[in-house]
C-alpha cells in the first residue's frame, strides 16, 4: 500500500524492498515505503493489527522444558522448568543440553534472552520447535555451566508480542550424591525396617544415617531428598541432629536410638504420594564425618511416609563441592569467604573479621564502635555500674557521707558507695564537726569560741563576746553524758551548776548529779561549773 492504494502483492518466497526506497519498521521487521509524508507507515501498522485480529486465538507458551540435544528427548524431572530452581547436571547421563519452549498455537516466532555471568545473548526461533539450542554461536552453551541462568521467553504473532515467560534456575555441575547406610522407624518403640519411612507426630519417628567421609574440597551446599511413598501428609516436617552413631537399621531401638540435639532444618508443605521433597542442611552438614538425622512431625501435622533405601526412589544427601579450601573450616570456601581464616564470620560485617558483630546493650551500635558496649539505658553508665541499667534517670552508686550528730551535714571521712541511702548517711560532705548538732553550714554562730557555721571563723560579727580561758584541769574533771541528749543529763562534778539558753538567759541551778532536760526545747544550752562552759545538746 502506498498513499491508500495497493501497490504490490507478493505469496511465498521471499519478497526484497531495497532498503534504500523504504524505512525499517522496528516491530514488524520488514521494510514499508513512507512516500515522503508518512502516510504508508500508518497503513503498515493499521494492517498488521488487523491481520492479527483476524488470526484466531493466540499463542501462549504451555510449557518448557530441558531437552537432551543428542537425542531431542524431554529429561527425565525437567518437564517443566517453570518449576524448577535447580539442575544437578552431573547427576545426568547427558552431555549437551538445548530449552525446548513448547507453544499452544504457532506463532510467527519466538525470542530467547539468555543470561549468564552477567552477560545477555538472544535468538530468534521462526521453526517448531521453537529452542534455545547449544549451537556454539554463543546463545546457550552446550554443557549448560554451573551457576545461575536466566532466559526470558517472548513470542510473536503477526508482529505483536502475544505471551512472555521467565525462568531463572542454578546449575550445579559438583554434587557428590549419598544414600542412607542405615535407616529405619519406631512406632511406639518397636523397629520397622521396611520400604517405608513413616513419621506421625507423638508416635512414628525416622532415623537416618550418612557416610560423609572421604570427601575432598569444601561441602558448600548439603540438601536431603525424600519422596512420599504410600501416605499423603501436611504440616512441619523437622529434621534433627542426632548426638550419636552408635545404632544401625537392623538394631535400632529406644534404647539406643540418638537423641535430637538441635533442629538442622525444616519444611512446611502439603505432601503428595510421588513427589520429591528438599530441606537445606548447609548449615549442619559442613564436613566429612557420619551424620544421624532424626525426622519428625510437629504437632498439628499429619502423618506421612517416605521412601526408604529398601525403595526407590532412595532417600538422597546432594552435597556441593568446593576444590577450594576452606582454612577455617566453616564451610565456606576461601574464595567465597571474606573472613577466610575466622570461623565464625563470611563477611567482614560491621565490625571487621576476627570481631563479632554483637550488640550487648541492643542499642543498635556494635560493641566494637560502642564506647559504653554495656549500657543498655544510654545514660553512660555500663550495666555493672549502673543501679538500674533499665532507667536512663539511674545511674552509678552515689557517695554517702556518715551524719553522726543528724544535722543533715555528713563527714568528708567517712563515706561509703550505694545505689540506696544508708542510714545516717547523707549526700553531703560539708560538716566541720559532726558530733555536733548545732554546728554545720546552716547553724548560727554564737558567741563560745567555736565555728558553728563552718566558715573558718569563730564567733566572727558577735560584739563584745569574750569567751573565758578553759581551765583543762578544771574542764576534764567536768563529765556530762549522754549528749547529745534526748532528756536527761548525768553531770559527774562535785560542784554546782548553772544552766544557760543559747542566748544566755538563766535557766535554772543546781548540785544534783542529774539534770533533766525532757520538757526543754531541742537546741542548744550551756551548763556552767566553777566557771567553765559546758555546752549540751538537746535533740
Amino acid at each position: 500500500y502506498m498513499n491508500g492504494e495497493l501497490v504490490h502483492t507478493h505469496t511465498g518466497g521471499t519478497a526484497t524492498w531495497p532498503s534504500d526506497n523504504g524505512t525499517w519498521h522496528p516491530q514488524y521487521g520488514a521494510y514499508a515505503n513512507n512516500g515522503g509524508d508518512g502516510t504508508m507507515q500508518v497503513l503498515f501498522d493499521d494492517l498488521m493489527i488487523a491481520e492479527q485480529a483476524e488470526g484466531g486465538a493466540s499463542p501462549e507458551i504451555s510449557s518448557i522444558q530441558l531437552i537432551n540435544a543428542d537425542d531431542e528427548q524431554v529429561i527425565a524431572g525437567y518437564e517443566d522448568l517453570t518449576t524448577i530452581n535447580n539442575i544437578y547436571t552431573n547427576l545426568l547421563d547427558v552431555t549437551n543440553f538445548n530449552i525446548y519452549a513448547e507453544v499452544s498455537a504457532t506463532p510467527d516466532s519466538v525470542v530467547f534472552l539468555h543470561t549468564f555471568n552477567g552477560i545477555t545473548t538472544s535468538k530468534k526461533e521462526q521453526n517448531a520447535p521453537f529452542a534455545l539450542r547449544g549451537d556454539g554461536a554463543g546463545y546457550l552453551p552446550w554443557d549448560l555451566p554451573s551457576g545461575v541462568h536466566s532466559v526470558h521467553f517472548k513470542v510473536f504473532k503477526n508482529g505483536q508480542e502475544v505471551d512472555s515467560e521467565e525462568i531463572s534456575f542454578t546449575v550445579h555441575d559438583d554434587i557428590v550424591v549419598l544414600t542412607p547406610i542405615d535407616d529405619a522407624y519406631l512406632q511406639s518403640g518397636t523397629r520397622y525396617n521396611t520400604s517405608e519411612l513413616r513419621v506421625e507426630n507423638g508416635n512414628r519417628v525416622t532415623y537416618l544415617k550418612f557416610d560423609v567421609t572421604g570427601i575432598t574440597g569444601t561441602v558448600t551446599g548439603a540438601v536431603l531428598e525424600l519422596t512420599v511413598s504410600g501416605d499423603e501428609g501436611n504440616g512441619v516436617l523437622n529434621v534433627e541432629s542426632g548426638d550419636s552413631n552408635n545404632w544401625t537399621e537392623n538394631d535400632i531401638s529406644s534404647t539406643n536410638a540418638p537423641t535430637p540435639t538441635g533442629n538442622v532444618g525444616s519444611i512446611n508443605t502439603t505432601y503428595t504420594i510421588g513427589e520429591t521433597y528438599s530441606i537445606d542442611l548447609q548449615n549442619y552438614i559442613t564436613g566429612n564425618g557420619i551424620y544421624s538425622l532424626i525426622l519428625s512431625l510437629a504437632d498439628g501435622s499429619n502423618d506421612v511416609s517416605f521412601a526408604s533405601s529398601e525403595s526407590s526412589p532412595v532417600p538422597k544427601l546432594l552435597l556441593t563441592i568446593s576444590d577450594t579450601p576452606d582454612t577455617d573450616n566453616d564451610g565456606v570456601p576461601d574464595d567465597m569467604d571474606e573472613c577466610p581464616t575466622d570461623p565464625d564470620k563470611t563477611s567482614e560485617g560491621l565490625c571487621g573479621c576476627g570481631v563479632e558483630d554483637i550488640d550487648t546493650d541492643e542499642d543498635g551500635t556494635p560493641d566494637c564502635t560502642d564506647d559504653y558496649p554495656e549500657d543498655f539505658d544510654n545514660d553512660g553508665v555500663v550495666t555493672s555500674l549502673d543501679c538500674n541499667d533499665m532507667d536512663e534517670n539511674i545511674g552509678a552508686e552515689t557517695l554517702w557521707y556518715e551524719d553522726l550528730d543528724g544535722d543533715g551535714f555528713g563527714n568528708a571521712d567517712m563515706s561509703t558507695s550505694s545505689c540506696l541511702q544508708p542510714e545516717f548517711y547523707v549526700a553531703n560532705s560539708s560538716d566541720c564537726d559532726d558530733n555536733e548538732i548545732m554546728v554545720n553550714p546552716e547553724a548560727t554562730e554564737i558567741c563560745d569560741g567555736i565555728d558553728n557555721n563552718c566558715d573558718g571563723q569563730v564567733d566572727e560579727d558577735l560584739p563584745g563576746c569574750v569567751v573565758s580561758a578553759i581551765d583543762d584541769e578544771k574542764v576534764a574533771s567536768i563529765i556530762v553524758y549522754p549528749n547529745p541528749t534526748e532528756g536527761v543529763v548525768n553531770i559527774m562534778s562535785s560542784k554546782p551548776w548553772r544552766l544557760y539558753s543559747v542566748t544566755g538567759l538563766f535557766i535554772g541551778n543546781g548540785e544534783q548529779d542529774v539534770l533533766d532536760l525532757s520538757a526543754r526545747e531541742e537546741g542548744v544550752y550551756f551548763l556552767v561549773i566553777d566557771g567553765q562552759v559546758v555546752k549540751i545538746v538537746k535533740r
